[in-house]
């Protein structure tokens, strides 16, 4: 399950084309340039599905 929040810039689309997964294609690329960084928050959960 995953509870988290994206933002990206415009120009990391275009590191990617067709179906790709973001764990799998996209964050490792990002972490090879150095490009990735994760926040920790003891917030609430708040499900904001169906």
């Amino acid at each position: 399950v995953n509870a988290g929040i994206y933002i990206f810039k415009p120009e990391v689309f275009e590191l990617f084309s067709g179906a790709a997964s973001l764990e799998k294609d996209l964050f490792p690329k990002l972490a090879k340039m150095k490009q990735l960084v994760g926040f920790f928050t003891r917030g609430a959960y708040l499900h904001v599905g169906k």
